[in-house]
């Protein structure tokens, strides 16, 4: 049996935070960046990907395909 949900579940955290937020717009349109290796040997940081990020993402997606498969 497959699962049909992620993350369904609303949490806020003792500091405020919830399990699901939304990332930011930069994020939806180029998607995270990876670790990029300058010409000088240097490595530049990608971008950190918060629990809370992935945790959105996931239920979106298995919500969609949840509707997709009650059609």
């Amino acid at each position: 049996m497959a699962d049909s949900s992620f993350s369904d579940t609303d949490v806020t955290y003792p500091d405020g935070q919830s399990n699901r937020v939304r990332p930011p717009d930069e994020i939806f349109s180029a998607g995270f960046k990876p670790p990029v290796k300058n010409s000088d040997g240097t490595v530049q940081k990608g971008d950190v990907l918060a629990a809370n990020h992935l945790n959105y993402i996931l239920h979106d997606l298995y919500a969609r395909i949840a509707a997709l498969e009650a059609k």
